[in-house]
């Protein structure tokens, strides 16, 4: 089952939304394969085809040895090991490889904690003391192992003797930020967890800390921001935590007029909790409490992000279907004529992400295609 997660995420790589679709659609990572490998499926893009054809199961076995003498662990979506809460966001990870304890990925008290790179000296040493303290009560402290308060929310769990969660967003064995190895090493000595979706070897791009955040909110029951102005990359953690349903916690500022938390205060003015010290997000985590989408999103407007099951379990997305719905907008405006992405969220009214969603289903049908000059049209592949 590893091998073949590693085959799909090898033709997809990470974060690409099409292979969660192919494994609701088809109900298993096998059948997922199985459509994959069929002659010219239209779900497929020329790229993805080509690492179809030179998808090797000797370079799938030479990883799984990699990993192997390294003490690396591969846990798939399929695994019970992997985490409860990430596998139901919107695009959960095919596969994370771990390093350390992999059984305290799935914790019911679980917190991430984000912060600027250039953070203040009050907003690090309130990340480091409230993770500590937190840590100490048993929550696990989640963050992306980046300098600056992500650094200093890690520090503060390791002192307390708990445990830490460290996401990544290069391959396992990468060394960044440089000289971060000897760090995660302390990690895992301590009983965490250092994880990323990225395949070793993976250098950091920029795409990467987009794709990576989703998965820091997606762990925990809640997003704590500890410094952020208004261009912070912070915001596009937050983004995903209200689309996930996360409670969104804040660090108020000790400023008002200091515009390196001009970002936390929108979020305050939204109804974000304020943290004073632990106890107001302990308890809010210890009780169990459901966070409700009690900020817009104000960068893409999404829904709450649909749940991805085991693979088990059938499709989620409850308008996939075989047939052509006489009343389905996009195929409505698509029967007029070819349409942009951006035009068909003008006409539909959909969300981003609803649309793409349901683009993915139509194209799986093959009553869908891009044509190739931008712009998606009635039919099977173009």
């Amino acid at each position: 089952m590893i091998e073949e997660f590693l085959w799909l995420s090898h033709v997809f790589g990470a974060a690409n939304m099409k292979a969660v679709k192919l494994l609701q659609r088809f109900g298993g990572v096998s059948a997922a394969i199985e459509y994959c490998l069929q002659p010219d499926p239209p779900f497929l893009s020329p790229a993805e085809k080509k690492r179809v054809a030179e998808n090797s199961r000797v370079k799938i076995q030479d990883l799984l040895g990699y990993c192997e003498e390294r003490g690396y662990k591969i846990v798939t979506l399929s695994d019970p090991l992997y985490p409860a809460m990430l596998r139901n966001i919107y695009n959960p990870p095919l596969l994370l490889y771990a390093e350390g304890d992999v059984s305290v990925l799935d914790s019911p008290l679980s917190l991430s904690v984000v912060g600027t790179r250039g953070a203040s000296a009050v907003s690090l040493k309130a990340a480091f003391t409230l993770s500590q303290r937190l840590a100490a009560l048993g929550i696990h402290i989640v963050s992306g192992m980046a300098i600056g308060a992500d650094k200093a929310s890690h520090d503060g769990a390791v002192s307390a003797g708990g445990i830490t969660i460290g996401v990544l967003a290069c391959g396992i064995d990468v060394d960044y930020p440089k000289g971060a190895l000897n760090f995660r090493k302390l990690i895992t000595e301590k009983g965490g967890c250092v994880i990323t979706e990225l395949p070793p070897g993976t250098r950091v791009m920029p795409e990467y800390f987009s794709a990576r955040n989703r998965i820091i909110s997606g762990m925990s029951k809640g997003l704590l921001i500890i410094e952020a102005g208004l261009n912070s990359g912070c915001h596009l953690t937050a983004s995903h935590a209200v689309s996930q349903n996360r409670e969104l916690f804040c660090l108020p500022p000790p400023d008002i007029f200091d515009k390196r938390y001009d970002g936390v205060k929108a979020y305050l003015r939204d109804g974000a909790t304020a943290v004073y010290d632990e106890s107001d997000i302990a308890l809010a985590l210890a009780e169990g409490l459901e966070a409700q989408p009690r900020l817009s999103d104000r960068k893409t407007g999404s829904e709450s992000e649909p749940a991805v099951k085991p693979q088990s379990i059938p499709p989620g997305i409850a308008n996939e279907t075989n047939s052509a719905a006489a009343d389905d907008p996009v195929l409505l405006y698509l029967s007029k004529g070819p349409q942009t992405f951006d035009a068909l969220i003008d006409l539909t009214g959909l969300s981003e992400l609803a649309l793409q969603d349901r683009l993915f289903s139509l194209q799986l049908d093959e009553l869908v295609c891009e044509n190739g000059k931008g712009a998606w049209t009635i039919g099977g592949a173009a």
